[in-house]
């Protein structure tokens, strides 16, 4: 798995971190909200490819060895089998660039710092609460079918302290998952920061965690509630 590349001086290496950072969350931010592969897709999918070759040149290598090559593999390679194989090829091509980012950000955190690792966590948890408040200001309760009894009359209460957005096309499985995902990692920060004594910082983690419980009640949506039930046995 390793190409040895010409060594980089240390403030090269410190710029392309920055880059490698910056494409890789602005592309993973694009194809968090499409539901099928087009544009827009193909402009996230190339600012993840731009992180993924940014940090092979930092690094020195491909991947690092962590024991995961091989099912990343296989599950790319079956994921890429099904996208050819599925009649509505546009939507399967989106679920398997969402994939690939995933991997190029799960290399990405294997091979960054505990401060990195630390940043990226808490830039996380502010970006999936202000996901979670966008899409409960932006989510239809009068035309949406509604998966609880409580989940119109809650909406629109919530929907009065927030400002008035319009309904978008985003996948609304992808943002749940997204959102859910947060949890744990809005608590761990919580307890981190608080042990610290870094007061605001934990206040801001505590925040953010209220607001995606918000969203995650609000909107009803099945997939969240499992990631909240997940986050609460954990």
């Amino acid at each position: 798995m390793n190409l040895t590349i010409t060594a980089l001086p240390k403030p090269v290496r410190a710029q392309l971190l920055w880059v490698e950072w910056l494409t890789l969350l602005v592309g993973v931010g694009l194809l968090t909200f499409i539901h099928r592969f087009g544009p827009v897709g193909a402009v996230g999918a190339a600012f993840v490819i731009t992180s993924f070759v940014t940090r092979w040149l930092r690094t020195g290598h491909i991947v690092p060895r962590t024991g995961l090559e091989f099912p990343w593999l296989l599950f790319i390679v079956s994921a890429s089998v099904a996208t050819w194989a599925v009649y509505d090829r546009s939507l399967a091509l989106m679920q398997l660039v969402r994939i690939l980012a995933a991997c190029v950000l799960y290399y990405a955190l294997v091979e960054s710092s505990q401060t990195t690792g630390r940043r990226f966590a808490g830039g996380f948890v502010v970006a999936a609460a202000a996901l979670a408040v966008y899409w409960t200001a932006s989510y239809g309760f009068s035309s949406q079918v509604s998966l609880f009894g409580y989940q119109p009359g809650q909406g629109g209460w919530t929907q009065a302290f927030l400002p008035q957005l319009t309904n978008s096309d985003f996948q609304v499985k992808v943002v749940a998952g997204a959102v859910s995902l947060a949890m744990p990692y809005a608590i761990a920060l919580l307890w981190q920061y608080w042990r610290d004594g870094r007061r605001w910082l934990a206040l801001l983690a505590g925040v953010s965690y209220v607001l995606i419980v918000i969203g995650v009640i609000s909107n009803g949506n099945l997939w969240a509630w499992f990631g909240l039930l997940i986050t609460g046995i954990c």
